[in-house]
C-alpha cells in the first residue's frame, strides 16, 4: 500500500503541473491499491464472515477519514449543501460523474459486493471465468445502451477486474501457491510493454492494460523488500501504507490549494511539491490519529446502543 501511495502522489503531481509522459503511468497506483484491497479482503473473510460485523468494519475503515476529506473539499471548493450530501454519500460520481473521490465511490460498492465475489472465487475456477465473462457482457451492454454514462465512468468500471484478481491472488496465497521469479519477470516485461502502448496510443479502455503492470510491479516490489537489508526502507513503506487512504484523500486537494496560494512565479514547482508533500504527510498523520479515535468511540457506541434497544 505504501508503494501505491507514492505512485498516486506522483500521478497527482503530474496532473496538477501538467507533466505528461511516463509519470502518467503512475495511474497504475490506483490499480495496485484495488488489487491489494481485494487481496486483503479475501484474507479477512477467510477467517470467518458475519454481514453486520463485516459492513461495520468496512464502514469504520473508510468513513471517518472520508467524512473529514469531504468537509475539507467542501471548504476548498465551496460546496452547497446538495453537493456536500451527494459527495458524502458517494453518489456524486455515479449520478453526476464528479471524479474528486471516484475511488471511494467504487470501493464502497466493491466492499458490499465482495462477499458474493468471495463465494464465487471459492467455488471453482469456472465460476471465476463466468464472473469475468458476465462483467464483460454487462460492460458491452452498457456501451451499447448507455454509452455516455459508461464511457464517462471508465476510470472505475475498468478497474473492477483488478479488484477481483486481487481476491483470486488472496485465495492462491491462502492455498500456499507460489509464483516463480521467471513468471514475475515475464509479467513485468509484458506490463511494461503494454504501458508503452498506453503512452503511444490513446484507446478508451487503456486502463485494462495496467492489469499486468499492476500485478508484476506488486510482486517485484514485494520481492525487492524481501531481499533488501535496509530495514528503514521497509519501515517507511509500511508507515506510508498505514497512511495510504489519507494520502489519497488529501494529497490532490492540498496540492491544488497550495498551488493557488503559492501562485507567485518566483516559487519553483519543486518547492511547491516538497511543501505539499510534507503538509500531506503531516495532515495524513493527524487525520489517521483522529479517525482511529473516532473508530474506537463508534465501536463502543454501537454495542451500547444495541444493549439499550435489546433491553427495551
Amino acid at each position: 500500500m505504501g508503494f501505491s501511495a507514492c505512485l498516486i502522489m506522483l500521478l497527482h503531481i503530474a496532473q496538477v503541473f501538467g507533466w505528461a509522459g511516463c509519470l502518467s503511468l503512475c495511474e497504475v497506483g490506483a490499480d495496485i491499491f484495488l488489487m491489494m484491497s481485494g487481496f486483503g479482503l479475501y484474507y479477512s473473510l477467510n477467517k470467518g464472515f458475519d454481514w453486520r460485523s463485516y459492513l461495520k468494519k468496512r464502514f469504520l475503515r473508510v468513513f471517518p477519514d472520508y467524512f473529514i476529506a469531504v468537509c475539507f473539499a467542501a471548504i476548498v471548493y465551496k460546496y452547497n449543501i446538495g453537493m456536500f450530501i451527494a459527495q458524502l454519500t458517494t453518489l456524486d460520481f455515479w449520478l453526476e460523474n464528479k471524479i474528486t473521490f471516484w475511488f471511494i465511490s467504487l470501493i464502497a460498492v466493491l466492499y458490499v459486493l465482495f462477499p458474493i465475489i468471495y463465494r464465487m472465487i471459492n467455488r471453482s475456477r469456472l465460476t471465476v471465468v463466468l464472473m469475468f465473462a458476465g462483467l464483460i457482457i454487462l460492460f458491452i451492454c452498457l456501451e451499447l445502451f448507455a454509452k455516455d454514462y459508461y464511457c464517462n465512468r471508465l476510470i472505475a468500471f475498468d478497474r473492477i477486474f483488478i479488484f477481483i484478481i486481487g481476491g483470486v491472488f488472496g485465495k492462491a496465497s491462502c492455498d500456499k501457491k507460489q509464483i516463480t521469479n521467471t513468471m514475475v519477470c515475464l509479467l513485468f516485461l509484458i506490463g511494461l510493454a503494454l504501458g508503452m502502448v498506453v503512452l503511444l496510443i490513446s484507446i478508451p479502455h487503456y486502463r485494462l492494460l495496467y492489469i499486468t503492470l499492476a500485478v508484476s510491479l506488486s510482486f517485484v516490489f514485494c520481492k525487492s523488500m524481501t531481499f533488501t537489508s535496509l530495514k528503514h526502507i521497509k519501515t517507511i513503506f509500511t508507515w506510508l501504507g498505514a497512511l495510504s487512504l489519507d494520502i489519497y484523500l488529501f494529497h490532490e486537494l492540498i496540492l491544488r490549494l497550495n498551488n493557488t496560494i503559492l501562485a507567485d512565479d518566483r516559487v519553483s514547482d519543486w518547492v511547491r511539491i516538497i511543501i505539499t508533500t510534507v503538509i500531506t504527510v503531516l495532515v495524513s498523520i493527524l487525520i489517521n490519529f483522529l479517525s482511529i479515535n473516532i473508530r474506537r468511540r463508534m465501536k463502543n457506541i454501537c454495542p451500547n446502543v444495541a444493549k439499550i434497544i435489546l433491553h427495551k
